[in-house]
Parts: C-alpha cells; sequence; structure tokens
C-alpha cells in the first residue's frame, strides 16, 4: 500500500501565547501608623493627668493631717534654690525637732531679734548647730575653724566675727547672701522658732531640692 500522509486541519494548528508581563518596582507602602501613634499620645496625656490629680489629692491629705504644709517665699535671700513665688511643701512633724542638720532648709517664725523682717515665716539654711563655732572671712564660711564649702563665696569685705552658739541656738544664711539678711546681723534663732524642714516644690518646676554640702 502506498504511504498516505496524514494531513491536520488548520484549527488543530496551536499557535504561540504572548501576554504582557508587566512588574511593579514601586516600595511597598509602610502600614498606616497614625491612628496607633495618636492613641498612644492619648493615653500619656490621661496618664500625666492622673499622675497630676493623685499628686494633688496627695498633697490634700498630708496638709489636711498637718504633717505638712505649704509656704510661699516673697524675698529673693534662697535663689537660686528657691525663689520668690515658688510653692515649697515643709515637713513640719514633731519627730524632726531636736534633729535639725546643717545644710536644711528650714521655715522659722522670726525671733524678737528679727522683728522687723519682712513677713511671719522667714526661710533659711541651717549652716552651724547648737555648740559649734561659726565665722565668716573675706566670704568663706568656717565652723569649728573648718571651712565649710557651701559653693557661694561673697566679696572679700563679706567677714562675721567668730561667734560659739548656744545650748538651743542655730545659725543660718541665705543661699543668696549678698541679698540675704540673716544671722550674720540679726542673730542666732532658736530651735523653738524653727517650725518645719522644706521638702519639696511643688510649683512652678516640681521636684526636690539639691544636694548641699
Amino acid at each position: 500500500m502506498a504511504a498516505t500522509e496524514c494531513l491536520r486541519p488548520n484549527w488543530f494548528k496551536v499557535e504561540p501565547l504572548h501576554m504582557p508581563i508587566t512588574i511593579n518596582t514601586a516600595q511597598p507602602r509602610p502600614p498606616h501608623k497614625e491612628p496607633l501613634a495618636r492613641a498612644q499620645n492619648k493615653w500619656f496625656t490621661l496618664l500625666i493627668e492622673a499622675g497630676i490629680i493623685v499628686l494633688v489629692v496627695l498633697v490634700m491629705v498630708v496638709v489636711r493631717l498637718k504633717i505638712y504644709s505649704v509656704a510661699i517665699p516673697i524675698s529673693r535671700s534662697m535663689e537660686p534654690t528657691l525663689r520668690v513665688g515658688d510653692r515649697i511643701l515643709y515637713d513640719h512633724r514633731d519627730s524632726l525637732h531636736d534633729k535639725w542638720q546643717r545644710g536644711d532648709i528650714v521655715f522659722f517664725e522670726p525671733p524678737a531679734s528679727w522683728e522687723d523682717a519682712e513677713g511671719d515665716l522667714l526661710v533659711k539654711r541651717l549652716v552651724a548647730l547648737p555648740g559649734e563655732t561659726i565665722a565668716v572671712r573675706s566670704g568663706h564660711v568656717y565652723v569649728d575653724n573648718q571651712e565649710l564649702k557651701t559653693g557661694t563665696v561673697e566679696e572679700e569685705d563679706d567677714s562675721f566675727s567668730p561667734l560659739t552658739l548656744g545650748a538651743d541656738e542655730y545659725f543660718v544664711l541665705g543661699d543668696n547672701r549678698s541679698n540675704s539678711d540673716d544671722s550674720r546681723r540679726r542673730g542666732p534663732i532658736k530651735g523653738s522658732n524653727i517650725r518645719g524642714r522644706a521638702a519639696y516644690r511643688l510649683w512652678p518646676s516640681p521636684g526636690s531640692f539639691p544636694a548641699w554640702p
């Protein structure tokens, strides 16, 4: 039998398929974080407000219990530690009396030798304690002949002759010694005059007081 050629119809012919391919080279967008950041800021604000409310309540409680009181300096004698208008929380617990320490910032009622002093409640820093001898020479403070590092040196003409304190006497100075009316001129104060020790600044910049030598 003669060989015959098998022909396929044209409709059976497979044509190559050409499809365009698009490659997206753009960087993917980062997740949208704005709502999360807004929520975090809201919670942070709420925490701050809650902290302020708690602090105010605590202050009201301790003042009501007569453990602490609030005082406001009216002179510049304690600058830069205390400034005029600061709200200062001071501790006046009975357990502190007769246990005052050098460097304490104390609020006290002016004794008789301070009668014309400005204010019914004054604030200074305790520098010398009962039984100690204090002197100021050329702006330097000496207690029992040992120089006291106060962080403040006044003019050379700032001098005070040696004075030995009695059993219940305290020598006080203002941190701003060039603008302070204190024991150098008025004499020492009695322990019975002291009403309390500064503990914390409530306003305008809350915080404790820097360490003092």
